[in-house]
């Protein structure tokens, strides 16, 4: 299968998985939060490039990781929780996963950023309006990403966590054409009740950062 046949086969669906990542990645503990992103290091089979938005009231600074290997590549967006986050922290907790080299190995980038207030980023969310404030953002650098030389503009997909299952959606209806959606421990509204649960509140807690990466790992598109 080839990598626009894999991305064509992921387009709208959404993946509620129910695993539940370790208490330190939902409420954006593990690596610190609160320091600013130290610039990655070009290596034998990635380099980083940082890029800024401007984004409203808000300035946003994040780092898109490339394979050296290839001249175009899908891109998979890490999108937070709640709580305190940094791209820093990010990239951690995608290597502590395993997730980092086999999305270097099968040609992906990433892109992950600063969320507002932490790390390079400024600005305050609304209260009110923070599930739009944080849609609009992610949607911008989803146009922004489409422009770089570098970037299949069609293969640029969103992945995400506990608040993120509020903000991704959104985003993608601003922004259509999102290739695809990974939503892990992300909320669900139950039709039946219009009730708010956890997609994960059926599942047993007792969920290792291995098992988390390995529905990841299954979720992402094969470019082979």
């Amino acid at each position: 299968m080839t990598s626009r046949q894999s991305l064509q086969a992921f387009l709208t669906p959404i993946f509620l998985i129910g695993c539940l990542i370790a208490p330190a990645m939902a409420h954006g503990q593990g690596p610190s939060s609160q320091a600013a992103s130290v610039p990655l290091q070009a290596t034998e089979t990635y380099r980083t490039e940082e890029l800024s938005l401007q984004a409203g009231k808000f300035s946003v600074v994040g780092d898109l990781i490339i394979p050296k290997k290839g001249d175009k590549h899908p891109v998979l967006i890490i999108v937070p929780g709640d709580g305190p986050f940094t791209r820093a922290q990010g990239l951690g907790q995608l290597r502590m996963m395993g997730v980092f080299d086999f999305l270097m190995a099968e040609g992906y980038a990433v892109f992950i950023d600063d969320k507002p207030g932490y790390g390079a980023s400024k600005g305050v969310f609304s209260q009110d309006n923070l599930f739009h404030e944080r849609a609009t953002i992610l949607s911008q650098w989803i146009e922004r990403l489409r422009t770089h030389p570098a970037v299949d503009a069609k293969g640029i997909g969103v992945a995400g966590q506990s608040q993120a299952g509020y903000v991704m959606p959104l985003a993608m209806a601003e922004t259509p054409g999102i290739a695809f959606m990974i939503a892990l421990s992300c909320p669900a509204v139950d039709r039946r009740t219009s009730s708010t649960r956890s997609a994960s509140s059926r599942r047993p807690r007792s969920r290792s950062w291995r098992s988390s990466a390995r529905w990841i790992l299954k979720l992402i598109p094969s470019r082979g």
